[in-house]
């Protein structure tokens, strides 16, 4: 089987965001030997271990190259799309989307909901959370693309969001 990746690429794990893949092992779980990608996250502190055999299955993909972040950025600077005002359907939508893992999904969530925090003043606990992490998961790919790190990746995230009239 050939491998997808090798040590030193930049991917995205689904639940776990950027990260970079810093070995490839070989295990026996329950008598089955496996190859394993081992990757580490930039905004956890621990390891990821990904069948090489799974990758398609675990979500597992390229980290978005600089045009991709350009159209990121793009996306963050746009209006704000309106979201659900019933909190339940929105935050399950958004949910679903930061599962995804699609940069211009949770891009354009990043967006909807800091706008949403600017007009209410502050979130309510769960959209609060849900905010942090689409921005992780952002800045996280933003650092593994352009080789910042997760502070600079968020300043440049909220740069972007800014509106217009608060910029420099």
């Amino acid at each position: 089987m050939s491998l997808t990746y090798q040590v030193g690429d930049k991917v995205v794990h689904p639940v776990y965001g950027a990260g970079t893949v810093i070995d490839i092992t070989q295990k026996s779980i329950a008598g089955d030997i496996r190859r394993y990608y081992v990757i580490e996250p930039m905004t956890y502190d621990m390891q990821v271990m990904v069948p090489v055999d799974k990758v398609k299955d675990a979500g597992l993909r390229d980290a978005l190259k600089s045009s991709g972040i350009a159209r990121v950025l793009r996306v963050l600077r746009c209006a704000p799309d309106e979201l659900s005002n019933d909190h339940k359907e929105r935050q399950e939508i958004v949910s679903q989307t930061l599962k995804s893992a699609n940069p211009i999904e949770i891009a354009k969530v990043t967006r909807d909901l800091s706008w949403l925090e600017r007009q209410k003043g502050r979130l309510g606990s769960k959209d609060s959370e849900l905010l942090d992490r689409a921005r992780n998961l952002l800045a996280g790919e933003l650092a593994v693309a352009e080789g910042l790190d997760i502070d600079s990746a968020l300043v440049k995230i909220e740069t972007a969001l800014k509106p217009k009239e608060e910029e420099g």
